[in-house]
């Protein structure tokens, strides 16, 4: 057993004292190498999280911008408002709708995308409980 009893991080105590048992076990068996892979799984695990939560504080920034583009479009389009700087401000907000648009939806993607992987990491542990 590589785990000294007398170092500052010690295993878990649980309520179950059964599960207890069942992580104890783990341990006493487990080399250096067994540890290096947990710990580097969940090193991935908390990287991949940390990318799908930037992405989604982008996601929702992108999806308030285009919300506002969208109640400013809307103050802009006015019956009487004909002349050519009302019809250029119009085209700029529809421009700029659709360009925070297609970047919600590219966010969107790679937000979906991060979550397949961090599920793949999960899937492909060794220890996975998950079939």
């Amino acid at each position: 057993m590589i785990i000294d009893t007398d170092a500052a991080v010690l295993p878990p105590r649980l309520l179950d004292k059964a599960f207890t048992r069942s992580v104890g076990t783990y341990l006493a068996h487990a080399d250096q190498d067994d540890l290096l892979a947990s710990h580097l799984c969940m090193v991935e695990a908390r990287v991949v999280l940390d990318i799908y939560s930037a992405l989604d504080r982008q996601k929702k920034d992108l999806e308030s911008r285009a919300a506002a583009a969208r109640e400013r479009l809307r103050s802009l389009v006015k019956p009487d408002d004909t002349t050519p700087t009302d019809q250029e401000c119009r085209q700029l907000a529809i421009r700029t709708g659709d360009a925070l648009r297609r970047e919600s939806d590219k966010v969107r993607g790679l937000h979906r995308r991060v979550a397949e992987i961090y599920l793949a990491l999960q899937k492909d542990s060794p220890d996975s409980a998950t079939p």
